[in-house]
């Protein structure tokens, strides 16, 4: 299992109190952006997956409610940004996976509620979605942004979420790609609740059961901590209610994600399956470095070239929009064969180092008959030589 280690840390928090189908791509012609500046989204995007090359900022979240509907807004702290020289920084975001934001809400104290959810631009500083039907509580809040230089920063904030009165009927967009989900607290696994949403944590080397009876697997042994700075494997099989093997749908592009966030707060990152990118790509984007060169010199035409794009994206069909993703990022073909250079199996793979000791709760996200499930373990980890 040796491999290079792969780090990420968020902003240290504290209590508050302290501070599925295939078919032809019949809609690509609405793509008519340069090629170039699609290769450099793939590249960027996809590309430089989960290296260190990421930073933090801070956000400035609130929940807002409209018609009984609650809405998540995200704005980005740019105070002194035009003395630092980052003026337009955020005009010239790419889009990974299709999506400008990816931002995970984790309740505390308990990490005992979990939500993705996908802003979209409202202007240059501020993000905004739909926010699905997640209990009132205080939430961590990470969002990841890619910046044209290949930066990834990472927005974070506490936020409070009040409750509602009855739980509202979500749009489609939120349907398909937001997603929550309730579990036991962190610190009390073995008590639970159960409701809307609700799925018990799961250890390693112990089946853990989604929603609909499917199930996943962690490898491991659940009394074994693992070592801080060690490189690892961390290793999911997805299985049908029956026990067949359940062979994942593509969900934002990819076959699984998997975030892991310290008790703490203190780290936090958002991994890809090892094996999803084609590096091919890069090599074209090199070739055609010039044509996006033209479009970061002029911010407001980046931004809207981008905006254009993602609202083209988002008016395909769901199926169409996985299917295009993977054939960006270079891993489906459209003459038949389907997916390539993926291990298109039951195994899902993330490569991760585990920045120091601690307890960890890792959030799994794959998709199953067109539907998000999100399976959690949780995860000690001890520093090298420590004897637990």
């Amino acid at each position: 299992m040796e491999m290079k280690p792969r780090r990420s840390t968020a902003a240290n928090w504290q209590d508050p109190t302290v501070p599925r189908k295939r078919f032809a791509l019949k809609n690509l012609w609405l793509f008519a952006l340069p090629a170039g500046f699609l290769f450099t989204i793939w590249f960027i995007a996809f590309g430089c997956n989960n290296q260190v090359n990421s930073r933090t900022l801070q956000g400035i979240t609130s929940i807002r409610t409209e018609n009984s509907q609650r809405f998540f807004q995200l704005k980005v702290d740019t105070t002194n940004w035009r003395q630092q020289g980052r003026g337009s920084e955020l005009s010239t975001l790419i889009p990974s996976q299709g999506k400008l934001m990816h931002t995970f809400l984790i309740r505390i104290p308990g990490f005992d509620a979990f939500a993705r959810i996908h802003p979209e631009r409202k202007d240059s500083t501020t993000f905004e979605s739909e926010l699905p039907n997640v209990p009132a509580g205080k939430y961590l809040v990470y969002a990841n942004i890619l910046t044209y230089s290949g930066l990834v920063e990472t927005i974070t904030d506490t936020l409070v979420i009040p409750g509602q009165k009855a739980a509202l009927a979500q749009s489609e967009a939120v349907f398909w790609e937001d997603t929550y989900v309730v579990t036991n607290p962190i610190s009390a696994p073995r008590k639970a609740k159960p409701g809307e949403n609700f799925v018990i944590c799961g250890l390693p080397g112990v089946k853990l059961a989604f929603e609909d009876g499917s199930y996943a697997i962690m490898e491991g042994k659940q009394n074994e901590a693992l070592e801080a700075g060690k490189a690892y494997e961390l290793n999911f099989e997805l299985f049908n209610p029956d026990g067949s093997a359940c062979l994942p749908e593509p969900y934002l592009g990819i076959l699984g994600h998997l975030a892991v966030v310290r008790s703490d707060g203190s780290v936090f990152i958002h991994l890809r399956p090892a094996g999803s990118f084609s590096k091919t790509p890069e090599q074209i984007f090199k070739n055609r470095l010039a044509d996006t060169t033209k479009l970061v010199n002029s911010p407001v035409a980046f931004r809207d070239t981008v905006d254009s794009y993602l609202a083209r994206l988002k008016a395909m069909s769901v199926p169409e929009r996985e299917e295009y993703l993977m054939t960006e990022m270079g891993m489906y073909e459209t003459n038949g064969s389907g997916m390539m250079g993926m291990d298109h199996s039951n195994r899902i793979t993330f490569p991760y180092s585990f920045p120091k000791a601690g307890q960890y709760r890792l959030f799994l996200q794959v998709k199953r008959n067109d539907k998000v499930l999100t399976g959690i373990f949780d995860v000690s980890v001890k520093d090298s030589g420590q004897t637990l």
